[in-house]
């Protein structure tokens, strides 16, 4: 019943988008994969917002901020792509988020609850562009809309600066204003990483027990995947030695070695595992799985199971938070095209570079580094676990 009804608010949620296109379609701008519905709606609130002087100052922090951001992506990736393509690794660098009916992972995707994946892509769209907006009128520059519009079946909003009065403002003006939207992402992410740490989990430890580690993706062709565990099983012991939490699971596991064979306990039968070498250090064993914690409420009573239910929602949503936050913020500064970290770029190689030509040459190589180095984390990993 669980999930047919949120299988039903799903349906109902795209209804209700649906009837809204229909409705104002004539004020719709439809494109191949995007629409928008362009509306000055929000234009007003962010005009007070940006009176306080505080936001010029945290718009100038913004800028070493996005270009360290930038740098650090960057390198990120391209170590990745290296470690993948030198056979040391084959976990995903970077994965497609999808909106799904429970969490896990398959391949190049993320799975992530509907409802949580709604609640995070809202805050973090709202959040990054309400920063662009805030600091584009901190420097007086008009909004021509703010809107909402969909990219494919996901939800998305906007503002939408006067982009003549952005190409002739001072360059540290743009740099402010495109780094504002991926430095708010940052700043919210530290912030729900802090609720998080020294609160919602400190707190859980009265409301809840460790219940064994989660399987929530196997890897295919290794020793996990061959000894029969799949995506929902739960780890209890290894080798007769419980783990329950992380922290027995990575004790017990630490000590195996390359070719060991270890028996996992698992929710409801026992799986003998073969261990391999693993690619990033060949004295470590490894056998191809990803897992998350498993709770269970301490108290039985019905109050005390809601507010436990409520507690690990909270603790859920506020990872997805900080992790989507942080590294939206972080994609959006990569040196590609159009996202902010390529308008960056390429505002401040016009201004190093005076042959506009020159210039443009430079973004572009950078792109296509940039371009290159995202697709490879994507779908090397996923390519080279099926080839091997």
């Amino acid at each position: 019943m669980e999930f047919n009804l949120n299988l039903l608010s799903i349906f109902l949620f795209y209804g209700l988008i649906i009837y809204f296109i229909v409705k104002n379609k004539s004020k719709i701008e439809f494109h191949k994969l995007y629409l928008l519905y362009k509306t000055k709606r929000g234009i007003s609130l962010i005009d007070r917002l940006s009176k306080h002087r505080v936001w010029k100052y945290w718009g100038y922090i913004g800028i070493p901020v996005g270009f360290i951001g930038m740098f650090f992506i960057l390198g990120m990736l391209l170590v990745k792509v290296w470690d993948i393509v030198s056979g040391k690794t084959i976990d995903q660098g970077v994965q497609l988020l999808l909106p799904w009916t429970s969490s896990g992972s398959a391949g190049p995707f993320m799975l992530m609850p509907f409802w949580t994946f709604i609640i995070c892509i809202a805050v973090v769209v709202l959040v990054h562009e309400g920063a662009h907006g805030i600091i584009s009128r901190v420097h007086k520059l008009k909004l021509r809309s703010t809107g909402l519009g969909m990219f494919t079946i996901i939800p998305l909003a906007f503002v939408e600066p006067d982009e003549a009065q952005m190409e002739k403002a001072p360059l540290s003006t743009q740099l402010s204003i495109f780094a504002a939207g991926p430095f708010a992402n940052i700043c919210t992410g530290i912030f729900a990483l802090l609720i998080s740490l020294f609160f919602l989990i400190p707190l859980s430890a009265s409301f809840f027990d460790p219940a064994g580690l989660e399987i929530t993706d196997v890897k295919y062709g290794f020793p996990a995947e061959e000894a029969g565990i799949v995506p929902g099983d739960t780890i209890m012991a290894v080798d007769s030695q419980e783990t329950l939490n992380v922290e027995q699971f990575v004790s017990v596991v630490d000590r195996l070695k390359p070719g060991d064979t270890a028996t996992f306990l698992l929710q409801d039968r026992e799986v003998t595992v073969n261990t391999v070498e693993n690619a990033a250090d060949s004295d470590l064993a490894y056998v191809g799985i990803s897992f998350k914690q498993k709770l269970d409420p301490v108290s039985d009573t019905y109050f005390g199971g809601l507010a436990s239910e409520a507690l690990l929602y909270l603790i859920t949503l506020f990872g997805w938070l900080w992790v989507l936050n942080i590294g939206i913020g972080l994609v959006n500064l990569l040196p590609l095209g159009p996202v902010d970290g390529g308008r960056m770029l390429l505002a401040t190689s016009h201004k190093l570079i005076k042959n506009e030509s020159k210039a443009r040459i430079v973004w572009m190589s950078i792109s296509i580094l940039a371009l290159l180095a995202l697709v490879l984390n994507i779908v090397a990993p996923f390519l080279m676990s099926i080839f091997a």
